[in-house]
C-alpha cells in the first residue's frame, strides 16, 4: 500500500514509508491537477484503509472523486480556503487536514485524516452529564431555599410542612448522589464477582416480602412465576447485583403502573440462560423514548414530576452488562410494558 505509492512515485526512502505505516492517521497524497479527474492518489498508508473503510475506493492511482465521494470535501480538497475540514459520514466524523506541496516542477496535496467520532460523542455525553447534574439538582435545591424562606419568615403553621421539604429534597439529593456514586463503581469495575448459588424461591419470596408494604400503599399486586424448568438448575451469580436490578425494574412498575393493577416477576429458562422478566399494566412507554430509556438522567414524559432520579435503568443496564447478560424493554402506549433480563446460569 504505502510502500506500493512510495514505489511508484519514487519520493520517499523506504524507511519514511514505514514511519507513515506506523501512523494511527490517515495519511494519502494525491498528484494536484487542473481538474478533479487529473487529482490521483500516489500513496495512501494502512490508516487511511481503516479509516475510510467500505465508503471509499483507495488505491494507487484513482482518481480523487473515487476516495472522497462527497462533493464539498472533493471542492475542499481541491480549492478549499482553510486547511482544515469535517467530514460527517453516516457512522463516523473525519477531522481532515490539507497541505499544498510544491516539488520542483510537480505539485500534490496531502491529505491526514483520523476519526473523531468517539473523541466527539466522549464530549457530548460530557456536557449532557453536566447539564443534566445541573438540572437534577436545581429541583431539590430551590425547594429547599423556598422552605427556609418560610422558615425564616416565622410561619409556625407552615412549621411541619416546610420541615418537610426539607427532609425531601436532602433525601432526593442523597439518593442521587447514591445513585451517581455506584452507577460510577460499576462502569469502572471489569467485572463483577458471581460467588453466590440461588435459591430461586427463597430469592423470590424475599423480593416479595420487601415490596409487600407498596402493594398496600399503590393497591398493585406483585406476582411472580418461576419455569418448572428452572426447578433444580444451579444458578451462579452475584445475589446482591440481582436484586438490585429487580428492585429497580419493581420500583419502575410500581411507580407508574395503574391503581388496583398487576406487576407480575417472572424467570424463565430460554436457551440456557435465565431470562427475568417484569410486566407492568402501566400507560405504556412511546416508541421515541424506549430508545432513550436507559440513558443516565432521561426520564419519560409520564414521569414529570414524580419522585426519582433518572439513573435506576441506567444502573440496570450497566449490571447486567457487567455480569454478562442484557436487558431489554417491550411496550407500546396504552398497553403493558415489559423488562427482560437475560443473564447467564454462571
Amino acid at each position: 500500500m504505502a510502500d506500493e505509492g512510495f514505489k511508484e512515485a519514487g519520493l520517499w526512502p523506504i524507511p519514511l514509508g514505514q514511519i507513515f505505516e506506523e501512523l494511527r492517521e490517515g495519511v494519502v497524497l494525491f498528484s494536484n491537477g487542473s481538474d478533479l479527474s487529473q487529482i490521483q492518489v500516489v500513496f495512501f498508508n494502512s490508516a487511511a484503509l481503516r479509516i475510510l473503510g467500505e465508503d471509499s475506493a483507495l488505491s494507487s492511482r484513482v482518481p480523487l472523486p473515487q476516495v472522497f465521494r462527497e462533493p464539498e470535501c472533493m471542492k475542499w480538497i481541491w480549492s478549499g480556503p482553510n486547511d482544515e475540514y469535517s467530514l460527517e459520514r453516516k457512522y463516523a466524523l473525519l477531522s481532515l487536514r490539507r497541505k499544498l506541496i510544491d516539488s520542483q516542477s510537480e505539485s500534490y496535496i496531502l491529505i491526514t485524516f483520523e476519526d473523531i467520532t468517539r473523541r466527539v460523542r466522549l464530549e457530548e455525553t460530557r456536557q449532557k452529564f453536566i447539564s443534566n447534574m445541573g438540572h437534577e439538582l436545581k429541583t431539590p435545591i430551590t425547594s429547599m431555599s423556598l422552605a427556609l424562606e418560610n422558615l425564616q419568615d416565622g410561619g409556625e403553621d407552615l412549621f411541619d410542612q416546610n420541615m418537610g421539604i426539607l427532609n425531601r429534597s436532602i433525601e432526593r439529593m442523597k439518593q442521587l448522589i447514591e445513585d451517581l456514586s455506584d452507577l460510577s463503581s460499576i462502569e469502572t469495575a471489569a467485572t463483577l464477582k458471581k460467588e453466590d448459588l440461588l435459591n430461586l424461591h427463597e430469592f423470590t419470596s424475599e423480593i416479595l416480602h420487601d415490596f409487600s408494604g407498596r402493594t398496600l400503599e399503590r393497591g398493585v399486586t406483585l406476582a411472580s412465576q418461576i419455569d418448572p424448568q428452572m426447578e433444580g438448575i444451579l444458578v451462579k451469580t452475584n445475589k446482591l447485583r440481582l436484586y438490585q436490578m429487580i428492585h429497580n425494574l419493581i420500583s419502575n412498575a410500581f411507580k407508574y403502573a395503574n391503581p388496583q393493577s398487576k406487576v407480575l416477576l417472572s424467570f424463565n429458562l430460554v436457551e440456557g440462560r435465565m431470562v427475568i422478566q417484569v410486566q407492568d399494566e402501566g400507560p405504556g412507554i412511546a416508541i421515541v423514548e424506549q430508545e432513550k430509556i436507559f440513558e443516565r438522567f432521561y426520564r419519560t414524559s409520564s414521569a414529570r414530576g414524580l419522585p426519582g432520579t433518572g439513573l435506576g435503568l441506567s444502573i440496570v443496564k450497566q449490571l447486567a452488562k457487567k455480569l454478562g447478560g442484557t436487558i431489554s424493554l417491550k411496550s407500546e402506549l396504552g398497553g403493558s410494558s415489559v423488562f427482560t433480563l437475560s443473564l447467564p446460569l454462571a
